[in-house]
């Protein structure tokens, strides 16, 4: 595919005023973010690496890193979903809600039953990468994947509870309370 028809280069930059330095640098971000979708695993690792340095200068925005990266979690091979979640457990900060937001979005999509399994495969890598930034009892995150719980796919389920049992503690120890049934007698 040509650079110019990434759909990330199409979307709007997430700060305003891009002048032509940030264009520059959003078409450098899509450049490496399109060897994700290499089907050579070593190219796929390499751009994670060269995502993580692109962030490391700081003079890429770091939406435009995960955002370009996220994109991936739709793409319609395992490996390269799998690549993407590597990405962005590298490039977002839990503690940041606009970061942690851009993974929700994907996984908050409706299943289509048009796309065949790539959109549940989607919500399910998208929880994958949850499960890899989310903070400890994160309610954003937690309501999510409390829904993710009812998806008509039984691999989001799955998923989803394995990440909820990772991020979010439920009963007598979500309060930090230590209870064990035979300290009752």
């Amino acid at each position: 595919p040509c650079i110019v028809d990434d759909p990330f280069l199409q979307e709007p930059a997430p700060q305003k005023g891009v002048d032509a330095t940030s264009s520059n640098s959003r078409a450098t971000v899509v450049h490496v973010g399109m060897r994700l979708e290499d089907p050579n695993p070593s190219v796929r690792d390499s751009a994670v690496a060269s995502l993580c340095a692109l962030r490391d200068e700081g003079e890429h925005s770091r939406m435009d890193l995960i955002c370009c990266s996220a994109l991936r979690l739709d793409y319609d091979d395992d490996d390269v979903r799998s690549t993407a979640v590597t990405a962005l457990s590298q490039l977002v900060r839990g503690d940041v809600a606009e970061e942690v937001e851009v993974i929700l979005d994907w996984l908050e999509r409706p299943a289509d039953s048009s796309q065949g399994n790539t959109a549940n495969n989607t919500r399910v890598y998208a929880v994958k990468a949850l499960g890899n930034v989310a903070k400890y009892n994160d309610a954003r995150v937690v309501k999510a994947l409390l829904s993710a719980t009812s998806d008509p796919d039984y691999r989001v389920i799955r998923e989803a509870l394995k990440v909820l049992d990772q991020v979010a503690h439920f009963g007598p120890r979500a309060n930090g309370e230590a209870h064990r049934a035979d300290d009752e007698d």
